[in-house]
């Protein structure tokens, strides 16, 4: 989250919670307004991770997918781009796919536990 939306007076509940503004996902639906007071640069492109949840979700269940005929890959507005590897199961709830995400970005990579 950039720091200039974690400083708005509406996020003041994250803020004492201890989240650190890198911990936390951008989400439009909830940091609406936060968001349009900081002015984000191109902010219609920002803070809809729930998209790429669904959209991932729908990409990683076709045959295309599970036979390794396709690959994925997540380009994010910081220029980061992420590969999903082959065999990726995504957990199906938000609230999981949104701690994935800040591990990812946390950690910079994310191995199952059977080291794939």
């Amino acid at each position: 989250m950039p720091i200039s939306v974690f400083k708005h007076h509406s996020l003041k509940k994250i803020r004492n919670s201890g989240k650190k503004p890198e911990e936390i996902l951008l989400d439009r639906s909830l940091h609406h307004f936060a968001m349009m007071s900081a002015k984000l640069d191109e902010d219609y492109k920002r803070g809809r991770p729930d998209i790429l949840h669904i959209s991932l979700l729908n990409a990683l269940a076709t045959p295309l997918y599970k036979r390794n005929h396709l690959r994925v890959f997540i380009h994010t507005i910081d220029n980061n781009v992420i590969l999903i590897g082959n065999n990726v199961r995504l957990p199906k709830s938000y609230s999981r796919f949104e701690g994935l995400m800040i591990n990812l970005f946390r950690d910079k990579r994310i191995i199952s536990e059977d080291g794939q």
